[in-house]
C-alpha cells in the first residue's frame, strides 16, 4: 500500500517537470529563429523551422531527451523521454504550429500520457 503512495508522489513530481520542460521545448526553436529575425518574414521563419529539432535538457533532478518534428503542414510531433527520481516517462505529443508576427504560435492537439498538459493549450 505504501508503494502506491510513493508512485503517486513520483508521478505528480514527474508531471510537474514534464509540464515545465514541454513548454520550454515548444519555445526553444522559436527563440533560436527569433534571434535571427532582423529581416525575415513569417514565411521565411516557417521554412527554417521545418525539420527535426533534437532537445536535451537536464538538471540535478531530471533529464529530458526529445525530438520535435516540425512538418510543412503546420503540425509538430514530439517524442521523448523524461527521467526523474529514477523513473522514466515516455512522452508523445502532437500540436499545430504557425509563425505569426515573427512568433511561434502552437496549440496542443494530443499528449501521452494524457492529462499532463491540457489539450487546446496555446503558447506564443
Amino acid at each position: 500500500m505504501q508503494d502506491s503512495g510513493i508512485n503517486l508522489i513520483l508521478e505528480k513530481k514527474m508531471k510537474k517537470y514534464l509540464y515545465f520542460f514541454i513548454m520550454i521545448i515548444i519555445l526553444i526553436p522559436c527563440t533560436v529563429l527569433a534571434a535571427d529575425k532582423t529581416s525575415l518574414s513569417d514565411n521565411e521563419i516557417s521554412k527554417l523551422l521545418i525539420g527535426k529539432w533534437r532537445i536535451t535538457m537536464s538538471d540535478d533532478n531530471m533529464k529530458l531527451e526529445a525530438v520535435d518534428d516540425y512538418l510543412p503542414d503546420g503540425k509538430v510531433i514530439q517524442k521523448g523521454k523524461l527521467t526523474a527520481s529514477g523513473q522514466e516517462m515516455v512522452i508523445e505529443m502532437e500540436a499545430t504550429w504557425k509563425i505569426e508576427n515573427g512568433k511561434l504560435v502552437s496549440t496542443l492537439v494530443s499528449i501521452k500520457p494524457e492529462g499532463i498538459i491540457p489539450v487546446g493549450l496555446t503558447t506564443t
